[in-house]
């Protein structure tokens, strides 16, 4: 537990403003990891890492594996959709 809360941290903290993506994305990868078997947190470690996604493709990905766990999840549902209609795919949003 310990290393997923210091490993959600770091990812938080290298979200801000000034924070190193590279090291936050690594830090989310990990909390991502260690929250396999737990959904809330697995969920919480997904956000931070969409957060710090570059790519619209990893988002949508990252969101998949929420909506996959937690099929109600209605900030998921809202940020695909989002996603989605602001690359043209209405069918999919």
């Amino acid at each position: 537990k310990d290393q997923y809360d210091a490993h959600l941290l770091i990812a938080k903290l290298n979200a801000l403003p000034r924070g190193d993506r590279e090291e936050g994305l690594a830090s989310a990868d990990e909390a991502v990891r260690l929250a396999k078997d737990d959904t809330p947190k697995l969920v919480e470690a997904l956000l931070v890492r969409i957060a710090l996604a570059e790519e619209d493709d990893q988002r949508i990905a990252d969101l998949n594996q929420i909506l996959a766990v937690d099929e109600t999840n209605a900030k998921a549902l809202l940020m695909r959709g989002m996603l989605l209609a602001q690359s043209d795919e209405f069918e999919k949003a």
